[in-house]
């Protein structure tokens, strides 16, 4: 499913629209400066093939996420300027490494960039550069708007599943657990529900009720209300479950505080719950838990690590055990994505993904 916004018309950049004919130049959307807006830039450097085993995609369409803005505005992950950001996207296959065997020039596929030291692999451009190992083929299912919207949430998701809980995605293999997810309409939330259900979890989602229907569509056993006292929070979820085995916090350092006094509530002395926060870093305020730590980086620095979780992902996308999440899109080129990022900073996304369509 998916909601059209068509800003082809209001776009500030559309009267001139330049785009860089240069084989050697793109567009690109640019940080210049901390105190700067954003900028296209027309004749930045189209990334080339540096490893035999990379792949250059020329990009279809690209997907938002809100770090995309906060680094900008928080002035944090940012090393030089211009600087480009983008973390996911879908496209095509323009060019392959001696290396390659998995994808010829035309293949569909989609990414994630967690090399954010690495301009070359960033997506608010026309072309990217990726190892192809860490690349998805897109699935026949999927168009490039629902592909674009995957990466960041399914790899967040994996890895906690994977590296922080040293689970494996073996189907039912953790019939008998709960997993709880604070924030579960974020799109970590929605990934991580789908795959919990695949593994046998019960899923508890707490978030926003008007979502409550989708996420138990994706799997979730019982959703709960984020804006109640945390006091009925806990009452409820005692109700749904025994004992919780496993939590998760994709929203704030707040939340992450709630989440711990939930766990170590309903389960006592009874059970330690193991807890990942993708969003806190600071030591739990109880000994009843026990922190994971989130290492998203893992993706690419583990080379055989990441192919292992495209190769796995890729078999749920074709067994139709996941499916992509429900996505917002806009329509207008490269420079839709400063109109993106403006409307995800002041509205939020509600269980959808932002997405840019590229007029290439």
């Amino acid at each position: 499913m998916s909601l059209l916004v068509d800003r082809r018309t209001k776009d500030t950049f559309a009267l001139g629209k330049p785009i860089s004919s240069s084989k050697q130049h793109q567009t690109a959307v640019a940080i210049v400066g901390y105190d700067e807006p954003l900028t296209v830039l027309t004749e930045y450097p189209k990334p080339r093939i540096t490893h035999p085993h990379e792949l250059i995609i020329k990009n279809k369409s690209i997907g938002i996420n809100p770090v995309d803005w906060k680094c900008h505005q928080f002035r944090f992950g940012i090393y030089h300027f211009p600087w480009i950001n983008g973390r996911e996207s879908s496209g095509i296959v323009e060019d392959a490494g001696e290396e390659v065997r998995e994808f010829e020039k035309g293949s569909k596929v989609f990414i994630v960039s967690t090399m954010y030291r690495d301009n070359r692999t960033s997506t608010f451009q026309e072309y990217v550069a990726m190892d192809s190992r860490l690349v998805w083929k897109l699935p026949e299912s999927i168009g490039f708007s629902q592909g674009a919207g995957i990466g960041v949430g399914l790899v967040t998701a994996t890895v906690i599943l994977l590296d922080s809980f040293r689970l494996s995605l073996a189907e039912n293999s953790q019939h008998g657990k709960t997993l709880l997810i604070w924030g579960g309409a974020t799109v970590v939330g929605l990934y991580l529900t789908q795959l919990a259900k695949y593994l046998g979890f019960k899923v508890i989602g707490i978030a926003s009720l008007q979502n409550q229907a989708y996420l138990q569509e994706l799997g979730a056993h019982t959703v709960i209300d984020r804006n109640l006292p945390v006091g009925q929070i806990i009452d409820k979820v005692s109700k749904a479950t025994t004992h919780v085995d496993f939590g998760v916090d994709c929203a704030s350092r707040e939340s992450t505080e709630k989440l711990v006094q939930i766990l170590s509530e309903v389960n006592g002395k009874s059970l330690k719950a193991k807890y990942a926060s993708i969003v806190s870093s600071h030591e739990p305020a109880s000994d009843l838990v026990e922190k994971r730590e989130v290492r998203i980086k893992r993706f690419h620095e583990d080379i055989e690590f990441g192919h292992q979780i495209v190769r796995e992902t890729s078999k749920l996308f074709e067994n139709g055990k996941i499916k992509a999440v429900r996505t917002k899109v806009f329509r207008g080129g490269i420079w839709s994505v400063i109109d993106a990022l403006n409307l995800l900073k002041s509205k939020g996304a509600q269980a959808e993904r932002y997405i840019v369509e590229l007029d290439n």
